[in-house]
């Protein structure tokens, strides 16, 4: 373990992490500072992995994702960074549902991806909350997504996280599981919730929806951390967070506050995204940030 590592844990606070995405890796000094100062990684992996019924298709994508999954763990172990260590987001972020489309097909082929992940000694995973067709009986959904959770949480370690705002963009013939039918899905599996800043409405959303869980008997390892789609919290924000939460926290800010999300999405400008040098001071306020706050409260 490192010297930043150490004290952060010291400090009995959750780790700190950043995404990463395999072209982060092409500048390795950026790469090398957030192993200095003690951050961890949540791996976004851009490889999209249909949900839909063409079976060459599935498979074409589960060998393109396996060959992105391999290719960050070569990168991993060159920083001495170990794949255990790491978290993965589930591939392609909003743009994968395993819950739409044929499930008996997207179900098979997230979980063929975790077994694979595995093997490569990544078994910590983050998978976002599905949606359901409102044209089916919630009551047999919610024991499906149920019975697909578990089967999931057979070969990983999975947080499923809670995604309203993103759910309801999908459309008003989808039932985002949300609130309640969030709960439902949950309550007794071996899965643990994760919220999000941006989709509970900001810090203060989100302590209370923090509150609201763990009053229930949840247990929230980890908060995402941004606002509108992927900019930075403010220093305040994050340490309003850090005065109630002491598990771990991800940031999953990186887009300029003069852009957007999509308009990265729609350009792949790097004009629309936060140099590495300017993300690491970031991270670094953070950190002095769960500093001062360990010592105020200790």
């Amino acid at each position: 373990m490192n010297e930043a590592l150490f004290k952060h844990e010291m400090l009995h606070l959750g780790r700190l992490y950043t995404t990463v995405t395999l072209a982060d890796f092409r500048d390795a000094s950026y790469i090398r500072q957030l192993v200095r100062i003690g951050i961890g990684f949540e791996v976004a992996l851009t490889t999209v992995l249909s949900d839909g019924v063409h079976s060459g298709q599935i498979k074409s994508d589960l060998e393109l994702l396996t060959e992105e999954l391999k290719a960050i763990k070569t990168e991993l172990d060159r920083h001495g960074v170990l794949s255990s260590s790491v978290r993965v987001h589930q591939p392609a972020g909003y743009f994968f549902d395993w819950s739409m489309g044929n499930c008996d097909r997207a179900l098979p082929s997230l979980a063929v991806f975790l077994e694979r992940a595995a093997r490569h000694s990544f078994t910590h995973h983050v998978v976002h909350a599905p949606t359901g067709d409102l044209h089916v009986s919630p009551k047999q959904e919610l024991l499906e997504f149920r019975r697909m959770l578990c089967a999931m949480a057979l070969s990983a370690s999975i947080e499923v996280e809670e995604v309203p705002v993103s759910s309801a963009e999908q459309g008003h013939n989808r039932r985002p599981y949300a609130g309640r039918l969030f709960e439902e899905l949950l309550a007794g599996q071996k899965t643990d919730p994760l919220i999000d800043t941006h989709e509970c409405g900001g810090s203060a959303f989100t302590l209370r929806r923090l509150e609201d869980l763990e009053s229930k008997g949840f247990l929230v390892r980890t908060i995402h951390l941004h606002k509108d789609k992927h900019h930075f919290l403010d220093p305040e924000e994050y340490g309003q967070l850090r005065s109630r939460f002491r598990g771990s926290m991800v940031n999953e800010g990186f887009i300029r506050k003069e852009s957007s999300f999509k308009e990265f999405l729609s350009t792949g400008s790097i004009d629309c995204v936060v140099p590495h040098e300017r993300r690491v001071a970031v991270l670094k306020n953070y950190l002095a940030l769960d500093e001062t706050g360990a010592q105020a409260t200790g």
